[in-house]
């Protein structure tokens, strides 16, 4: 999906996405 590794925004829209 996204970059976890290099994208720690990538997990914040996941979070915010994934309410």
């Amino acid at each position: 999906m996204y970059y976890d590794d290099s994208a720690p925004l990538s997990r914040a829209f996941l979070i915010w996405h994934g309410r």
